[in-house]
C-alpha cells in the first residue's frame, strides 16, 4: 500500500509520479483488507497486452528490487494499443473505399519507414541489456508516428486524390513493428498482420 504526499507546483495533467511523493506502506495482501489485485480483473479490464505494456512502463532501466505500479501508466498503455487499433482500422477501411491506381511513393511514405528503421537497432538493443521501459517507451512513440503518418494520408489524398504507396508501406510497418515489439504486446501484432494481408488482399 501507498502513502501519497502531494509535490506542490506539479501540474494535475502530470503523471501521478510525478505529482506526488510515495511512501511504502508494507502490509500482507489479504483479502479481508481489501488490497488484494487480482490478475484477471486487470486482464478483462485492460488485456494482456496493455497489463504488459504498462508493467514495463513503470519500470526505469536501471536494476529495481521493486516497482511502483501506476494507474497512469495503466491507462497510458491501454490508450495507446487502443488508438493504434483505431488507426489502422480506419486507415484500412478508408485505403479499400478510395483505392486509387497511383501508387507513387510520398514523402511521409518514407518518413514514416525511416523513422522505424532508425529505431530499430536501438530497440534490440534494449532487449540484450534488458532495457525494457525504452523498448515501451519506442512502441508508444512508434504508435504516435503512425497515427501521424495515417492523418497525412487523409490528408493527401483530399488534396490530391491520392493515398501514395500507403498499402505498401502500412504492411511494412506491421511486418517491422511485430518483429520490434512482439516480446511487447504478441497478440496484437499477430492479429495486425493477419488482418492488414487478410484486408489488402482484397482490394
Amino acid at each position: 500500500e501507498r502513502s501519497l504526499r502531494k509535490i506542490e507546483g506539479v501540474p494535475e495533467t502530470s503523471f501521478d509520479e510525478e505529482r506526488f511523493i510515495y511512501s511504502t506502506i508494507k502490509r500482507p495482501m489479504q483479502k479481508r483488507l481489501g488490497n488484494v489485485v487480482e490478475p484477471i480483473t486487470l486482464i478483462k479490464r485492460f488485456g494482456a497486452d496493455s497489463i504488459r505494456l504498462a508493467y514495463l512502463l513503470c519500470l526505469n532501466d536501471n536494476f529495481q528490487q521493486e516497482v511502483t505500479l501506476s494507474q497512469d501508466r495503466f491507462n497510458q498503455a491501454n490508450q495507446s494499443l487502443y488508438r493504434f487499433v483505431s488507426k489502422l482500422t480506419n486507415i484500412v477501411n478508408f485505403i479499400k473505399k478510395v483505392h486509387s491506381e497511383n501508387f507513387e511513393e510520398t514523402t511521409y511514405d518514407k518518413d514514416i519507414l525511416e523513422k522505424i528503421n532508425s529505431i530499430s537497432e536501438n530497440v534490440k538493443d534494449y532487449y540484450i541489456h534488458n532495457k525494457f521501459y525504452s523498448a515501451s517507451k519506442a512502441l508508444v512513440s512508434t504508435i504516435d508516428d503512425f497515427s501521424d503518418y495515417c492523418n497525412k494520408i487523409v490528408i493527401n489524398h483530399n488534396n490530391t486524390s491520392s493515398i501514395g504507396n500507403s498499402k505498401n508501406t502500412i504492411t511494412k510497418i506491421i511486418l517491422e513493428m511485430k518483429a520490434l515489439f512482439s516480446p511487447i504486446c504478441p497478440y496484437h501484432f499477430d492479429k495486425f498482420e493477419i488482418c492488414v494481408k487478410s484486408q489488402f488482399n482484397m482490394i
